[in-house]
């Protein structure tokens, strides 16, 4: 069954609750995107999201683990292989002993030379909806995760299209 997608939307939020006494508050930002559906026959047209990868894994110290775009699964064990991509986030979901994580780098990164630092219980998230983040085999192709003090688990989702 392949995976569809209905008026998909991208969004962050981030929310700090605190606390002082007797003072208390909320702060609040959020960013999204829409990625319009509308089918030519048939078709999906440039703009549109029709690529998924999810994935939780455990990285481990000296042992990098990457995922090669090009020839992933979506949720649903479909192959998928992925042409642009428009949205990386990845959360580290190890808790405060285990380690940080480098998310890019490696051979063929998709991100090109960016990479980021991702603490226990943190998350890095980076969107590019227009034009998107390029995957080409051999060159831009891959999404690497480096354990960089302690092994520690991740969540992973991408997301992009296949033109």
């Amino acid at each position: 069954m392949a995976l569809t997608l209905s008026q998909p939307s991208i969004k962050a939020l981030t929310v700090i609750n605190y606390q002082q006494g007797d003072i208390s508050g909320r702060i609040g930002h959020s960013s999204s995107f829409n990625a319009a559906i509308a089918s030519v026959a048939g078709t999906w047209p440039v703009a549109n999201i029709d690529q998924v990868i999810h994935l939780t894994a455990t990285v481990t110290t000296g042992s990098p683990f990457t995922i090669n775009l090009g020839s992933a699964t979506d949720p649903l064990g479909n192959n998928i292989a992925m042409a642009t991509v428009l949205e990386v986030q990845v959360e580290n979901t190890g808790n405060a002993a285990a380690g940080t994580i480098t998310v890019g780098g490696g051979a063929h990164p998709v991100l090109g030379s960016d990479a980021y630092t991702v603490q226990p219980g943190g998350t890095v998230q980076q969107q590019a909806p227009n034009p998107g983040f390029a995957v080409v085999a051999g060159v831009s192709d891959t999404l690497t995760l480096t354990a960089t003090t302690a092994t520690t688990t991740v969540s992973v989702t991408i997301i992009g299209r296949s033109t």
